[in-house]
């Protein structure tokens, strides 16, 4: 019964998953503007700054364009400091360092994107796209 449950709490999870990555390919796909911008500011950022930044300037400006909830990056974020301990307890302590920085980096950015949505409003991915198409 116990094994059973399990399996069903694993395979939901694992639905919800495919269901986040399938939309995610999705809108990259069909919104093929917004992906150009985005991988020519992760590349600028990359030559400029670093795999860091780059990375960091990606979540952040996919997450503004496409509109996606950030509770995604909330998870991820909690994924990696629920991993923590247990790096700690296999005495992995520069994997838990570098799990911890990145949990800290993903939170900070979620916490952007969330004043940004408060002070902004729920409409700001049609009126950037505005923008960004009548200036560029």
């Amino acid at each position: 019964m116990n094994i059973e449950k399990n399996i069903n709490i694993f395979v939901l999870v694992i639905s919800i998953i495919r269901k986040i990555i399938l939309i995610s390919f999705n809108d990259i796909v069909m919104k093929k503007i917004r992906s150009i911008f985005i991988f020519i500011m992760a590349v600028i950022a990359l030559w400029q700054f670093g795999v860091n930044a780059s990375l960091g300037w990606l979540l952040v400006s996919s997450f503004f364009l496409y509109g996606w909830s950030n509770r995604v990056l909330g998870l991820i974020s909690m994924s990696f400091l629920i991993s923590c301990p247990i790096l700690l307890f296999f005495h992995k302590e520069v994997w838990a360092d570098l799990m911890i920085d990145y949990a800290y980096f993903i939170l900070i950015i979620v916490l952007f994107i969330q004043i940004v949505e408060l002070k902004i409003g729920k409409g700001y991915q049609l009126r950037l796209m505005d923008y960004l198409s009548k200036n560029i």
